[in-house]
């Protein structure tokens, strides 16, 4: 088994007496405390567990099925942890009723079945996190080679204990210890000519959209030329200024790669870098942003990204997907929102 997949077991399973009878293996039992919400949100003219109602409508809730007798047991290899919980239903129920109805409960059914592809693990994670807390898409395809640094925690949300592991591999085991029931894929060599078909469509599932967060200019028009070929919108988010760039290839067939901005570019004689600056328009750099872009290579080793912009590039890459992903209306188009720019 990989160490980055967690392992669903039945109360009574042989399998999970097996593990419990390792006193390596520590046990966290939230079952109770997760009931005893569910009753409350299930239940909501409850006025708390303290209302004479609660036990009886708890009673009551549990005898509907035997997963609320005897819950889920979730075992993360990671951390050498087993913890039961709710069942997937009563988990999904539980974890998304605030969303209501910001988000309705047929639209959360809907996104369940959605799969979203993501590029690109710095801001990339940012987008991540939204999709995943909101549970936008119910199965997530990540792909990204680097291993974390030290100077990537000034904006991705991990610690110090992941320095050196794959970002892959750290984002997933973060989603699933918010969420076991999400289907996480993850492509460790990032995204490359030998494994593109398959991130885009594995046999059992095609993308509904892909959100590119990479710093390669030649996987960015990999990423197109696939998406128009195979209809998969694309979404991609850019920290300096917030620029969301919305490229709907599922309703224009025919939509030129990022606006025009890549059209006609010959990948055979351009390099990363090219592609890159073409996705730029420099008149609309911050000032800020052109300083240190003239320093890359020079004083800076990268170019300088804030945790605010990229927290805010995961939000709205976030609501793009949502939009698109319930049919609601949104054209293809690049959106500055540049939120410094406005708190003035």
């Amino acid at each position: 088994m990989e160490n980055n997949e967690v392992l669903f077991f039945d109360a009574n399973s042989a399998e999970l007496l097996e593990l419990m009878s390792s006193n390596e293996i520590q046990r966290l039992d939230l079952l109770e405390e997760m009931l005893d919400e569910l009753t409350l949100n299930k239940k909501p003219q409850l006025k708390g567990k303290s209302d004479p109602a609660f036990l009886q409508e708890r009673y009551e809730l549990v005898k509907e099925k035997a997963s609320r007798i005897n819950g889920i047991w979730v075992y993360y290899p990671w951390r050498n942890v087993i913890v039961r919980m709710l069942d997937e239903e009563d988990f999904i129920f539980l974890r998304t009723v605030r969303n209501h109805d910001k988000i309705t409960e047929n639209e959360q059914l809907t996104l369940k079945e959605k799969v979203v592809g993501i590029v690109g693990l710095s801001v990339g994670f940012a987008v991540l996190m939204s999709v995943a807390l909101e549970r936008v898409a119910g199965t997530i395809r990540i792909a990204d080679f680097d291993s974390l640094d030290l100077s990537n925690l000034n904006r991705i949300f991990h610690s110090v204990f992941d320095i050196s592991e794959n970002k892959a591999v750290i984002a997933k085991r973060r989603i699933l210890e918010l969420d076991p029931y999400l289907k996480i894929e993850i492509f460790t060599e990032g995204l490359t000519e030998s494994n593109v078909g398959v991130f885009f469509d594995n046999g059992k599932s095609k993308l509904d959209a892909i959100v590119d967060e990479c710093d390669d200019g030649l996987v960015k028009l990999m990423i197109r030329e696939n998406a128009r070929k195979l209809h998969v919108p694309v979404i991609m988010e850019t920290s300096d200024r917030s620029i969301l760039d919305i490229e709907r290839y599922d309703l224009d067939f025919n939509y030129p790669y990022l606006h025009g901005m890549l059209e006609g570019i010959n990948k055979d004689v351009s390099t990363s870098r090219d592609i890159l600056m073409c996705c730029i328009d420099f008149s609309k750099i911050s000032d800020r942003g052109k300083l240190s872009m003239s320093k890359v290579g020079i004083e800076l080793r990268s170019w300088p990204q804030l945790a605010s912009d990229v927290i805010i590039g995961g939000g709205s890459a976030c609501a793009a997907l949502r939009k698109i992903f319930l049919g609601q209306s949104m054209c293809s188009q690049r959106i500055y929102f540049d939120l410094e720019s406005q708190i003035s």
